[in-house]
């Protein structure tokens, strides 16, 4: 699955970085690269929700506080968690 191995490679990179270089003002319109990746987690974490058919369908990173490694972590089980539900769907 394409967006799996994208997100793979992406969290690749950004497990190199600092906590510096994650949090660094960007100017952009997601302030930092933790912000525009807490983004990605949050929006395909509720289009996963939805296509399970879910309510209410919560961001994942709304009260979320944890460390780098821990987001990581999470993000990557739910890629494991649409794969899942992807490769158990009938027609």
């Amino acid at each position: 699955m394409y967006n799996m191995w994208a997100n793979q490679r992406l969290l690749a990179v950004l497990n190199g970085l600092t906590e510096e270089q994650l949090d660094r003002d960007l100017g952009s319109s997601f302030p930092s690269l933790r912000a525009t990746a807490y983004h990605m987690w949050n929006s395909e974490g509720i289009w996963l929700q939805r296509l399970q058919l879910l309510s209410p369908v919560l961001p994942p990173a709304r009260d979320f506080s944890g460390s780098w490694q821990e987001f990581a972590q999470r993000y990557s089980r739910q890629n494991e968690q649409v794969k899942d539900l992807i490769a158990t769907a009938s027609d």
